[in-house]
């Protein structure tokens, strides 16, 4: 009937053969990566990159320094790069950046 005709065709557009040569077919456009990525930016805590760093230290050269999250002599490019992308996402508190109010 009319709905089964209507099902076929919807599943024809929706279900098309990818061709790699097809110019007009843009498989990764913007709605769907947009659709793909989260509605806020992911925060880290200085905490979890003080962990990250402590377990990392240990693990790569067996020793610590704790409350340092500069040093990185030693460790594995993955390992540094992947902090310096952790620390651009660094949580900061508005809360205790406001001056007190008069009064």
């Amino acid at each position: 009937g009319i709905n089964a005709e209507y099902g076929k065709q919807w599943y024809q557009r929706r279900v098309r053969a990818v061709d790699p040569l097809d110019e007009d077919l843009d498989v990764c456009s913007e709605e769907s990566e947009a659709s793909r990525r989260l509605p806020w930016k992911p925060k880290a805590r200085q905490n979890d990159i003080e962990l990250y760093l402590r377990t990392c230290r240990q693990k790569f050269l067996g020793y610590q320094l704790d409350g340092d999250t500069t040093t990185m002599v030693g460790l594995p490019d993955s390992i540094q790069e992947g902090v310096k992308i952790v620390q651009a996402h660094l949580y900061v508190s508005l809360g205790g950046s406001f001056p007190a109010s008069p009064g």
